[in-house]
């Protein structure tokens, strides 16, 4: 993030960006007066009418996604639009998704309530319960 970004996020909010870790996302999450893109550790210049472009680009990336019927991890999905673009791709291509992330970020996006989808959190990506993978058609 160039340093102009990071100083004018800072000047409006009380937050290290550059030592952000796993507990500062979910402390990030909580924050009612972050945007959708604060919360995710970005400013709203960075995302705001661009999540669709990186979407398409994450897509062309990964273009197993286009497969039907496999399962898919998204570690970390955030609460932005993102998650929300791949359970729709998710669902229509027949994929099995498990979205793992913090309690506190899992809370504030949609993941919830969408079909077919497994979220977990934990203290850590690697603290998630075995039993999501397996109940997702993993082992």
């Amino acid at each position: 993030m160039p340093a102009g970004e990071i100083d004018a996020m800072s000047k409006t909010r009380d937050i290290d960006w550059l030592a952000l870790d796993y507990a500062g996302f979910a402390e990030l999450a909580k924050n009612d007066s972050l945007s959708k893109y604060e919360r995710i550790g970005f400013p709203d210049s960075y995302r705001a009418g661009f999540e669709a472009n990186i979407f398409a680009d994450i897509c062309a990336k990964l273009p197993r996604l286009n497969e039907r019927g496999l399962t898919v991890l998204d570690i970390g999905p955030g609460c932005s639009d993102l998650p929300m673009m791949l359970i729709d791709l998710c669902g229509a291509r027949g994929h099995r998704l498990c979205l793992v992330d913090s309690p506190q970020m899992i809370v504030r996006s949609v993941v919830m309530t969408a079909p077919g989808v497994h979220a977990g959190s934990g203290s850590g990506p690697w603290a998630t319960h075995p039993a999501l993978f397996v109940g997702a058609g993993g082992s």
